[in-house]
C-alpha cells in the first residue's frame, strides 16, 4: 500500500507528471510498472547498493529513464515518494514500525538501548524532520558514525586479506 501511495505523488511533479501522462506507463499499464518498480527498490533496500543485485538495479534504472529529461530534483523527489511515502504509512498503519526495530534486533544485549538513536543518527536532517524523528545526541552520533567508519575498513581489509590469498575462480566457502 505505501508503494502505491508513492506511485500516487510522482504525479505531484509537474516534469513527472508529463512522462507518466505521455508514456502511458501509469495510467494505462498500472500493475506492470508498479510490479518491476517495486521490484528494482526492494532488490536496492534488500541486497544494498554495494551488494551484486543492488549494483545491477541502480544501472537498470538509468537505463530505464534515460530517454526522459528529468532534473535530478525531479529524480530525488520520486526516489524520496518511494521511501517516504511506505515508511509512513508503515508507521501509521503496519502490525510493527519500520527500521528502528529491525536495527534493535542486530545490536547486541548490552547496547541495544542506544540501538533506536543510532539508527535515527544515520538519517539526514531532511529526513529525521520528515519522519518526525529528533536529533540524536552528538556523543551517539559521533559513536554510529565511528563504528560505521571502522566497520567500512575493517571490511576493505579484510576483503583485501581474502583476495591476495585466494586462487582466482575459488570460493570462500567449498
Amino acid at each position: 500500500m505505501g508503494l502505491n501511495l508513492g506511485f500516487c505523488r510522482t504525479f505531484a511533479v509537474p516534469e513527472i507528471a508529463r512522462v507518466l501522462t505521455a508514456t502511458g506507463r501509469m495510467t494505462r499499464h498500472t500493475r506492470v510498472r508498479a510490479k518491476a518498480t517495486g521490484e528494482l527498490m526492494y532488490r536496492m533496500f534488500r541486497h544494498g547498493l554495494d551488494g551484486e543485485e543492488g549494483e545491477r538495479a541502480v544501472p537498470a534504472l538509468k537505463c530505464l529513464h534515460a530517454p526522459w529529461a528529468i532534473s535530478d530534483n525531479a529524480y530525488r523527489y520520486v526516489l524520496a515518494c518511494f521511501d517516504l511515502a511506505p515508511l509512513r504509512w508503515c508507521a501509521a498503519h503496519a502490525w510493527r514500525a519500520p527500521a528502528r526495530d529491525l536495527l534493535a534486533g542486530r545490536v547486541p544485549g548490552v547496547l541495544r538501548p542506544f540501538a533506536g538513536s543510532a539508527a535515527d543518527s544515520l538519517l539526514d536532517e531532511e529526513l529525521r524532520r520528515a519522519l518526525g524523528v529528533g536529533r540524536p545526541a552528538m556523543p551517539v552520533r559521533a559513536a554510529t558514525h565511528t563504528a560505521l567508519r571502522l566497520r567500512a575498513a575493517t571490511g576493505r581489509v579484510r576483503r583485501r586479506i581474502r583476495g591476495s590469498h585466494r586462487p582466482a575462480g575459488m570460493s570462500m566457502v567449498q
